[in-house]
């Protein structure tokens, strides 16, 4: 019976509840409904679903320690899955020249374009080791940055950087190494000397001691070559930054 019970669990897991956006819904932006035992990250998700349920799409985690669940979109395709993304832009629809409280909390819709939230990552990233991926399309290429550790503090610490592992390129260079021991900051809230926020369009971002890129919460330019940076003369068209367990050894 426990077996079954535990199965029977695992299927309503991952059983789609149809619930449409009002407007522009994505092909894979569905919610899951979830039973009372969270899991703590997508990884999780992945595991308690069976191999013909493992879609991407918005479910509900509840990492240690954080006082309630919360959705999150899980990317199950991408390299085995089980990455829960935080950050993901591609049009710039969704305005993120915000405070320091929105990006605290989070904004945006997680079928268009949107930013977790600090709190949630700071715990999500503070329960296991997780690797940092950064899914980038530029030059109408598709390409990644990965890391073997990330890891940030939380907000008394200013959501600071403080673990940045070996890095993975696939067509880009180790340009986060810049951002390794930097604290968060907005136009509204500048733990360090130099104002980046509000000189690099007014979005929340960890900035180099230089305001150096990238910066893939910057403005998204509707300009000739319309995008965020990466690096100097790279305009992203589509970023979206994930983190997922690292391998135990």
């Amino acid at each position: 019976m426990a077996i079954l019970r535990q199965l029977y669990q695992a299927v309503l897991l991952c059983v789609a509840i149809h619930l449409a956006y009002q407007q522009n819904m994505a092909e894979d932006g569905y919610f899951y409904y979830q039973n009372s035992d969270y899991p703590k990250d997508c990884q999780e998700v992945l595991n308690q679903c069976t191999e013909n349920d493992r879609n991407s799409g918005v479910y509900w985690i509840k990492p240690e320690g954080y006082e309630e669940p919360f959705e999150v979109y899980c990317d199950q395709i991408t390299d085995g899955g089980g990455w829960t993304v935080f950050q993901r832009r591609h049009d710039g629809a969704v305005k993120f020249s915000r405070d320091w409280n929105m990006y605290k909390k989070g904004f945006g819709f997680f079928n268009q374009e949107f930013w977790l939230g600090n709190d949630k990552l700071a715990y999500l990233t503070n329960q296991k080791t997780y690797r940092l991926r950064i899914n980038m399309t530029f030059s109408g290429q598709e390409r990644y940055a990965e890391y073997a550790e990330f890891r940030i503090t939380d907000e008394k610490g200013y959501y600071k950087i403080v673990q940045l592992g070996d890095f993975t390129p696939s067509g880009t260079t180790d340009l986060m190494r810049n951002q390794l021991d930097r604290p968060f900051s907005t136009s509204d809230r500048i733990p360090s000397t130099s104002n980046c926020a509000s000189t690099q369009g007014a979005g929340g971002w960890w900035f180099g001691a230089t305001c150096s890129l990238p910066n893939l919460n910057g403005i998204y330019t509707s300009s000739a070559h319309p995008g965020i940076h990466w690096q100097s003369g790279v305009t992203v068209t589509i970023s979206e930054m994930k983190v997922k367990p690292a391998p135990t050894t």
